[in-house]
């Protein structure tokens, strides 16, 4: 063993002290904290240990529970080469991500050896240590395997967010769960809620379950077990769509666990059927495993929780619409209030301002001079098929007769990635970036070659419309369009996701389900295009500054992560206070 560290067998432990609260309402969770499990953090911005929304939303949850004083533990995986992407530039190269450069340190014990957790895995043992960094009352945790004593078939838990090889990604998904319940025990944390975002994160329930049965010897089987426990986990669903969790056959399954569950007195079989799919009992779903195990558990947005319950007719999902971090995404030339007292002239020439600011960035990273006084309408976001960016090129000709006209400029700009095993993705960007480089739209039209946090702060400050066009039913919140409308851009969207909850008669416009990219080319040189450029003898858009001041105080009064945090504070963790 390495003299500089301290591998921790069993149930050794020895005591975290460094949870606190200024916050006297959260007093009672100093020594009994929430722990928060999720696959991805969008964090910091050197530590790109994210794949879109869900990673990002974690990061806004954790940073905005640290600032109102709750003691919150969140525990997640360091990946060294972070999320393998492909760009609207092709592949994005590896990443070597430094956790130090980010603020991480290793956790220590008393001795200052950092320690290094055994973690059970099938009939053998994965060694992890731990990189820590504290946020106000909120601690991040991520458990790393990239050491010299794992073989390579290990180490590898630790090289890509949502690895490629289904082996691979379920290893990952099993040191999440079991290791941070053996990461809490080791600190000496006994938490008073396990909140376990999506089904990666569900072996959790498995890990509390064993963790019981060992507590109490007499305990029948894993079923009372799991039901014992059940009433400290809650869950969080963030998707109607497969992908947010694993599904895989018996043999797969049994690879993995078999040697972990019958070391603790686990029947495989029991243990299976818990986790089985309704409609298939030979499929094992961790998505059902966390939503079967949780005491309560939660969508996205009032719509997510309707569709699903459409879909799913036995959900009982509750809604808790997401929300974004106002410190963080709302740009700093708004100052701390705000709009505040503002008048139109000074939002507007805020605005004017990030755009001009959004209209450099895209230069430097292009080459392309975009013009700092048009009509700048972005869509941004993770290339999917249900996401349908190909809308905008349904009718190229008409696109083109658009953007031609000079006396109301438009400029549109493109932004996203995918995974690189994500075909259909990769195929999405392969065909936008082909269509956009069509030479009518020379100048007009313009793809981002990369995205990431501070690309998504510039697009979401300094565009003047958000573009979204998902599929109904299928977005299950839509948070970037929160992120820009806080800034006072202006939603120009399907009605999915968060946006069904708003009446936006007076604040955006929306997109019909039927003949969407029609409507989109009729609205956009019928009702957008005119209202922007038509100004008032100060040169000021009188009503699309009306609409820009309702929309970022529709965000800050109700779309705010402080909002969303109280939500689940008096909603999905402590209901029966309320």
């Amino acid at each position: 063993m390495n003299r500089d560290d301290a591998i921790i067998a069993g149930r050794h432990c020895f005591p975290y002290r460094h949870l606190k609260t200024q916050n006297p309402a959260f007093a009672h969770l100093k020594e009994k904290p929430i722990a928060f499990f999720c696959a991805e953090y969008g964090i910091e911005e050197n530590l790109p240990i994210y794949a879109g929304g869900l990673g990002i939303l974690a990061g806004d949850f954790v940073l905005e529970a640290g600032e109102i004083g709750l003691p919150l533990v969140a525990i997640g995986l360091l990946y060294r080469n972070g999320f393998p992407t492909c760009t609207l530039a092709g592949d994005a190269s590896d990443q070597i991500i430094n956790p130090e450069s980010a603020g991480f340190s290793l956790v220590r014990n008393d001795q200052g050896q950092s320690i290094v957790l055994d973690i059970e895995v099938d009939n053998t043992i994965v060694y992890a240590q731990v990189w820590v960094r504290v946020y106000g009352s909120a601690h991040v945790f991520l458990l790393d395997t990239h050491l010299e004593r794992n073989p390579e078939e290990y180490r590898v838990i630790s090289r890509y967010l949502y690895a490629t090889d289904f082996h691979t990604k379920l290893l990952q998904d099993f040191v999440l769960g079991v290791g941070g319940i053996k990461l809490l025990r080791c600190l000496g944390i006994t938490p008073t809620i396990y909140h376990l975002n999506e089904g990666h994160t569900a072996f959790v329930i498995l890990a509390l379950a064993v963790e019981y049965m060992h507590d109490h010897p007499d305990t029948a089987s894993i079923h009372e077990a799991l039901s014992a426990v059940r009433h400290s986990v809650v869950g969080t669903k963030h998707t109607i769509l497969p992908g947010a969790g694993l599904s895989f056959a018996r043999p797969v399954f049994s690879n993995i666990v078999n040697g972990y569950l019958a070391r603790h007195r686990v029947n495989f079989d029991d243990f299976f059927a818990y986790g089985a799919e309704p409609n298939d009992n030979q499929i094992f779903s961790t998505t059902r495993l966390l939503l079967k195990g949780a005491v309560r558990a939660n969508a996205v947005s009032l719509l997510h929780a309707t569709f699903e319950k459409r879909e799913h007719p036995h959900s009982k999902l509750l809604a808790i619409t997401n929300g974004a971090r106002i410190a963080r995404w709302r740009s700093p030339r708004w100052g701390r209030d705000g709009l505040g007292r503002l008048a139109d002239n000074e939002i507007w020439n805020i605005h004017e301002t990030n755009r001009k600011n959004l209209v450099a960035f895209v230069k430097n990273a292009t080459g392309v001079s975009l013009n700092p006084q048009a009509l700048t309408i972005t869509w941004a976001r993770r290339f999917a098929a249900y996401k349908r960016p190909e809308l905008l090129f349904a009718d190229m000709s008409r696109m083109a007769r658009i953007l031609e006209k000079k006396e109301s400029c438009v400029q549109i700009l493109i932004a996203g990635e995918a995974h690189r095993a994500d075909t259909v993705g990769q195929k999405l960007i392969h065909d936008i970036e082909r269509m956009a480089r069509d030479l009518r739209f020379a100048g007009r039209i313009v793809c981002i070659p990369f995205y990431n946090i501070a690309v998504a702060k510039t697009l979401v400050s300094g565009s003047d419309v958000w573009l979204s066009t998902p599929e109904r039913g299928k977005e299950a919140c839509g948070t970037s369009s929160m992120k820009a409308g806080l800034n006072g851009v202006l939603q120009f969207s399907t009605s999915d996701g968060w946006l069904e909850e708003v009446d936006w008669s007076d604040k955006g416009w929306i997109l019909p389900d039927i003949d969407t990219a029609e409507h989109l080319y009729k609205m956009l040189e019928e009702k957008i295009m005119p209202m922007f450029y038509k100004r008032n003898t100060d040169g000021i858009p009188t009503e699309w500054v009306r609409r820009m001041r309702n929309t970022i105080n529709l965000i800050e009064e109700y779309y705010g992560a402080r909002r969303m945090l109280d939500d689940y504070i008096r909603t999905l963790y402590f209901p029966e206070k309320t």
